[in-house]
Protein backbone atom coordinates (compact mmCIF):
# COMPACT_ATOMS: atom_id res chain seq x y z
CA UNK A 1 0.00 0.00 0.00
CA UNK A 2 1.50 3.32 -1.09
CA UNK A 3 2.79 5.71 1.59
CA UNK A 4 2.79 9.36 0.53
CA UNK A 5 4.22 11.12 3.57
CA UNK A 6 6.15 10.63 6.82
CA UNK A 7 6.15 12.68 10.04
CA UNK A 8 8.43 12.06 13.00
CA UNK A 9 7.03 12.06 16.54
CA UNK A 10 10.05 11.08 18.65
CA UNK A 11 13.38 9.29 18.40
CA UNK A 12 11.55 5.99 17.78
CA UNK A 13 8.05 6.82 16.52
CA UNK A 14 6.61 8.28 13.32
CA UNK A 15 3.38 8.54 11.32
CA UNK A 16 2.67 7.49 7.74
CA UNK A 17 0.06 9.00 5.38
CA UNK A 18 -1.36 6.23 3.20
CA UNK A 19 -3.29 5.63 0.01
CA UNK A 20 -5.87 3.49 1.83
CA UNK A 21 -7.17 6.61 3.62
CA UNK A 22 -5.50 5.93 6.97
CA UNK A 23 -2.62 7.35 8.96
CA UNK A 24 -0.61 4.92 11.03
CA UNK A 25 1.83 5.38 13.92
CA UNK A 26 4.89 3.11 13.94
CA UNK A 27 7.63 2.27 16.41
CA UNK A 28 11.06 1.52 14.95
CA UNK A 29 11.34 -1.61 17.10
CA UNK A 30 8.15 -3.17 15.70
CA UNK A 31 7.05 -4.45 12.29
CA UNK A 32 3.39 -3.47 12.74
CA UNK A 33 1.65 -0.13 13.44
CA UNK A 34 0.85 0.86 17.01
CA UNK A 35 -2.37 2.57 15.97
CA UNK A 36 -4.25 3.83 12.92
CA UNK A 37 -7.14 6.14 12.09
CA UNK A 38 -10.35 5.17 10.35
CA UNK A 39 -10.53 5.12 6.54
CA UNK A 40 -11.51 7.94 4.17
CA UNK A 41 -10.15 9.44 0.97
CA UNK A 42 -6.45 8.76 0.40
CA UNK A 43 -4.21 10.70 2.79
CA UNK A 44 -1.67 12.79 0.90
CA UNK A 45 0.13 14.53 3.80
CA UNK A 46 0.58 14.41 7.57
CA UNK A 47 2.17 16.78 10.10
CA UNK A 48 2.59 16.44 13.87
CA UNK A 49 3.32 18.88 16.70
CA UNK A 50 3.20 18.71 20.51
CA UNK A 51 0.03 19.97 22.20
CA UNK A 52 1.36 22.19 25.01
CA UNK A 53 -1.97 22.39 26.84
CA UNK A 54 -2.06 18.64 27.53
CA UNK A 55 0.25 15.65 27.34
CA UNK A 56 -0.57 14.84 23.73
CA UNK A 57 -0.11 15.67 20.07
CA UNK A 58 -1.86 17.65 17.35
CA UNK A 59 -1.91 15.62 14.15
CA UNK A 60 -2.94 17.20 10.85
CA UNK A 61 -3.76 15.12 7.81
CA UNK A 62 -4.61 16.27 4.30
CA UNK A 63 -6.61 14.13 1.91
CA UNK A 64 -6.67 14.02 -1.88
CA UNK A 65 -10.27 15.30 -1.91
CA UNK A 66 -9.27 18.52 -0.09
CA UNK A 67 -10.41 17.45 3.36
CA UNK A 68 -8.25 18.69 6.25
CA UNK A 69 -8.47 16.95 9.62
CA UNK A 70 -6.77 17.99 12.85
CA UNK A 71 -6.70 15.39 15.61
CA UNK A 72 -5.96 16.05 19.30
CA UNK A 73 -4.67 12.74 20.67
CA UNK A 74 -5.36 13.63 24.32
CA UNK A 75 -8.76 15.28 23.78
CA UNK A 76 -10.66 13.83 20.78
CA UNK A 77 -13.51 16.28 21.39
CA UNK A 78 -11.24 18.98 19.94
CA UNK A 79 -10.85 17.17 16.60
CA UNK A 80 -11.80 19.23 13.55
CA UNK A 81 -12.70 18.41 9.94
CA UNK A 82 -12.62 21.08 7.21
CA UNK A 83 -13.46 20.87 3.49
CA UNK A 84 -10.90 23.28 2.07
CA UNK A 85 -12.15 23.15 -1.53
CA UNK A 86 -8.49 23.29 -2.64
CA UNK A 87 -8.13 19.82 -4.14
CA UNK A 88 -5.42 17.46 -2.92
CA UNK A 89 -3.48 18.78 0.08
CA UNK A 90 -0.01 17.74 -1.03
CA UNK A 91 2.10 18.87 1.91
CA UNK A 92 1.77 20.62 5.27
CA UNK A 93 3.94 21.87 8.11
CA UNK A 94 3.22 23.33 11.53
CA UNK A 95 4.67 26.71 12.55
CA UNK A 96 3.77 26.90 16.22
CA UNK A 97 -0.02 26.57 16.32
CA UNK A 98 -0.48 27.57 12.68
CA UNK A 99 -0.54 24.95 9.92
CA UNK A 100 0.70 25.80 6.42
CA UNK A 101 -0.64 23.78 3.49
CA UNK A 102 0.45 23.35 -0.16
CA UNK A 103 -2.54 22.50 -2.36
CA UNK A 104 -3.47 21.18 -5.80
CA UNK A 105 -5.32 24.44 -6.50
CA UNK A 106 -2.05 26.41 -6.33
CA UNK A 107 -3.06 28.08 -3.07
CA UNK A 108 -0.88 28.39 0.02
CA UNK A 109 -3.29 27.95 2.91
CA UNK A 110 -2.95 28.38 6.66
CA UNK A 111 -5.15 26.92 9.38
CA UNK A 112 -5.30 28.35 12.90
CA UNK A 113 -7.89 28.01 15.67
CA UNK A 114 -10.44 26.54 13.29
CA UNK A 115 -10.02 29.26 10.65
CA UNK A 116 -8.77 28.50 7.15
CA UNK A 117 -7.12 31.27 5.11
CA UNK A 118 -5.78 30.73 1.61
CA UNK A 119 -4.30 32.81 -1.18
CA UNK A 120 -3.46 31.87 -4.78
CA UNK A 121 0.30 31.65 -5.33
CA UNK A 122 0.60 29.81 -8.63
CA UNK A 123 -1.43 28.60 -11.59
CA UNK A 124 0.19 25.20 -11.00
CA UNK A 125 -0.30 22.75 -8.11
CA UNK A 126 1.85 23.38 -5.03
CA UNK A 127 3.60 20.16 -3.99
CA UNK A 128 5.62 21.05 -0.90
CA UNK A 129 5.95 23.64 1.87
CA UNK A 130 8.49 24.45 4.62
CA UNK A 131 8.93 27.40 7.00
CA UNK A 132 12.29 28.90 7.92
CA UNK A 133 13.65 28.47 11.49
CA UNK A 134 12.84 32.09 12.33
CA UNK A 135 9.28 31.74 11.07
CA UNK A 136 9.26 34.82 8.85
CA UNK A 137 9.30 33.11 5.46
CA UNK A 138 7.90 30.02 3.78
CA UNK A 139 9.32 27.89 0.97
CA UNK A 140 6.82 26.48 -1.51
CA UNK A 141 7.61 24.00 -4.28
CA UNK A 142 5.38 23.90 -7.36
CA UNK A 143 4.74 21.28 -10.00
CA UNK A 144 6.23 23.54 -12.65
CA UNK A 145 9.61 23.22 -10.94
CA UNK A 146 9.87 26.61 -9.25
CA UNK A 147 10.70 27.01 -5.56
CA UNK A 148 9.02 30.14 -4.20
CA UNK A 149 10.14 32.15 -1.18
CA UNK A 150 7.17 33.88 0.44
CA UNK A 151 7.51 36.47 3.22
CA UNK A 152 4.67 36.08 5.71
CA UNK A 153 2.50 39.16 6.18
CA UNK A 154 3.60 40.59 2.82
CA UNK A 155 1.31 39.18 0.13
CA UNK A 156 3.32 40.63 -2.74
CA UNK A 157 6.78 39.70 -1.41
CA UNK A 158 7.43 36.46 -3.33
CA UNK A 159 10.71 35.41 -4.93
CA UNK A 160 11.28 32.56 -7.38
CA UNK A 161 14.52 30.60 -7.03
CA UNK A 162 16.35 29.11 -10.03
CA UNK A 163 15.12 25.72 -11.25
CA UNK A 164 16.48 23.08 -13.60
CA UNK A 165 13.83 23.47 -16.26
CA UNK A 166 12.20 20.32 -17.54
CA UNK A 167 14.01 18.20 -14.93
CA UNK A 168 12.30 20.01 -12.10
CA UNK A 169 9.23 19.02 -10.10
CA UNK A 170 9.64 20.42 -6.59
CA UNK A 171 8.51 17.35 -4.63
CA UNK A 172 10.10 18.39 -1.33
CA UNK A 173 11.63 21.63 -0.04
CA UNK A 174 13.35 22.46 3.23
CA UNK A 175 15.26 25.31 4.84
CA UNK A 176 18.92 24.96 5.75
CA UNK A 177 21.42 27.20 7.54
CA UNK A 178 22.30 30.67 6.23
CA UNK A 179 19.02 31.13 4.33
CA UNK A 180 19.66 28.15 2.07
CA UNK A 181 16.83 26.26 0.38
CA UNK A 182 17.05 22.55 -0.45
CA UNK A 183 14.85 21.16 -3.23
CA UNK A 184 14.33 17.58 -4.39
CA UNK A 185 12.97 18.01 -7.89
CA UNK A 186 12.73 14.58 -9.43
CA UNK A 187 15.63 14.79 -11.85
CA UNK A 188 18.02 16.44 -9.40
CA UNK A 189 18.69 17.82 -5.95
CA UNK A 190 19.80 21.43 -5.60
CA UNK A 191 20.76 23.88 -2.87
CA UNK A 192 19.99 27.56 -3.48
CA UNK A 193 20.92 30.75 -1.64
CA UNK A 194 17.68 32.68 -1.08
CA UNK A 195 19.58 35.96 -0.61
CA UNK A 196 21.40 35.90 -3.97
CA UNK A 197 18.86 33.65 -5.75
CA UNK A 198 21.75 31.54 -7.05
CA UNK A 199 22.23 27.76 -7.09
CA UNK A 200 25.02 26.84 -4.65
CA UNK A 201 25.32 23.24 -5.88
CA UNK A 202 23.26 20.60 -7.62
CA UNK A 203 23.46 16.90 -8.43
CA UNK A 204 21.45 15.32 -11.22
CA UNK A 205 19.99 11.83 -11.14
CA UNK A 206 22.15 9.22 -12.85
CA UNK A 207 19.35 8.14 -15.22
CA UNK A 208 15.84 9.28 -16.08
CA UNK A 209 14.44 6.35 -14.11
CA UNK A 210 16.39 7.20 -10.94
CA UNK A 211 14.22 9.86 -9.36
CA UNK A 212 15.19 12.20 -6.50
CA UNK A 213 11.78 12.71 -4.89
CA UNK A 214 12.82 13.50 -1.31
CA UNK A 215 15.56 15.34 0.59
CA UNK A 216 15.94 16.65 4.13
CA UNK A 217 18.49 18.18 6.49
CA UNK A 218 19.30 16.34 9.69
CA UNK A 219 18.21 18.19 12.89
CA UNK A 220 21.55 20.05 13.28
CA UNK A 221 21.88 20.75 9.52
CA UNK A 222 25.25 18.95 9.51
CA UNK A 223 24.13 16.45 6.84
CA UNK A 224 21.61 16.02 4.06
CA UNK A 225 19.87 12.77 3.17
CA UNK A 226 18.06 12.24 -0.12
CA UNK A 227 16.63 9.47 -2.24
CA UNK A 228 18.15 8.51 -5.58
CA UNK A 229 16.23 5.72 -7.26
CA UNK A 230 16.34 2.84 -4.77
CA UNK A 231 19.24 4.40 -2.86
CA UNK A 232 19.57 6.55 0.24
CA UNK A 233 22.35 9.11 -0.24
CA UNK A 234 24.06 11.14 2.48
CA UNK A 235 25.87 14.43 1.71
CA UNK A 236 27.59 17.19 3.64
CA UNK A 237 26.31 20.81 3.44
CA UNK A 238 28.66 21.49 0.50
CA UNK A 239 27.11 18.65 -1.49
CA UNK A 240 30.03 16.24 -1.13
CA UNK A 241 29.10 12.55 -0.97
CA UNK A 242 29.41 10.91 2.46
CA UNK A 243 27.67 7.57 2.03
CA UNK A 244 25.30 5.63 -0.24
CA UNK A 245 23.13 2.59 0.48
CA UNK A 246 21.30 0.42 -2.05
CA UNK A 247 18.54 -0.33 0.39
CA UNK A 248 15.04 -0.23 -1.06
CA UNK A 249 13.29 -2.59 -3.45
CA UNK A 250 11.73 0.31 -5.42
CA UNK A 251 12.02 4.10 -5.78
CA UNK A 252 12.48 6.01 -2.53
CA UNK A 253 9.44 8.26 -2.13
CA UNK A 254 9.94 10.02 1.22
CA UNK A 255 12.37 10.18 4.14
CA UNK A 256 12.30 11.75 7.58
CA UNK A 257 15.03 12.26 10.19
CA UNK A 258 14.00 11.09 13.69
CA UNK A 259 17.26 12.07 15.40
CA UNK A 260 20.69 13.27 14.36
CA UNK A 261 21.68 9.63 13.79
CA UNK A 262 18.51 7.91 12.56
CA UNK A 263 16.07 8.37 9.72
CA UNK A 264 13.18 6.45 8.21
CA UNK A 265 12.43 6.15 4.51
CA UNK A 266 9.64 4.66 2.43
CA UNK A 267 9.60 3.39 -1.15
CA UNK A 268 6.81 3.35 -3.73
CA UNK A 269 5.85 -0.23 -2.78
CA UNK A 270 5.30 0.83 0.85
CA UNK A 271 8.52 -0.64 2.27
CA UNK A 272 9.74 1.15 5.42
CA UNK A 273 13.42 1.24 6.36
CA UNK A 274 15.24 2.46 9.46
CA UNK A 275 18.72 3.73 8.72
CA UNK A 276 21.61 5.07 10.82
CA UNK A 277 24.56 6.58 8.91
CA UNK A 278 27.43 4.10 8.84
CA UNK A 279 25.22 1.09 9.68
CA UNK A 280 23.24 -1.30 7.46
CA UNK A 281 19.56 -0.35 7.07
CA UNK A 282 16.93 -2.36 8.96
CA UNK A 283 13.49 -3.21 7.52
CA UNK A 284 10.52 -2.05 9.60
CA UNK A 285 8.08 -3.28 6.97
CA UNK A 286 8.97 -5.08 3.75
CA UNK A 287 6.00 -5.82 1.47
CA UNK A 288 5.74 -9.21 -0.15
CA UNK A 289 6.62 -9.18 -3.88
CA UNK A 290 3.54 -8.32 -5.90
CA UNK A 291 1.61 -7.04 -2.89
Amino acid sequence: MQVWDLAGVSATRFYTAQEDGRIRMWDTALDYPLLETGPGAAVRSVAVRPDPSVDGLWIALGRVDGTLETLATAEPARNLICDTGLGALHDMQWLGERLFIASEAGHLASFHEGQLLSSPRSDRPLLSVAHDPQGGRVLVGESGGATLVITLGRPNDTLSLPSLGSLAMAWQVSWGPEAQALTACGGAILLSDTRTRQIVWSHRAATMSDRINTAAWCPTSARIAHGHGKQIVLRDPLGALIDTHNAHDSQVQRLCWLTEETLVSVDEAGGLLLWSPGSPPVWILRPEPGS
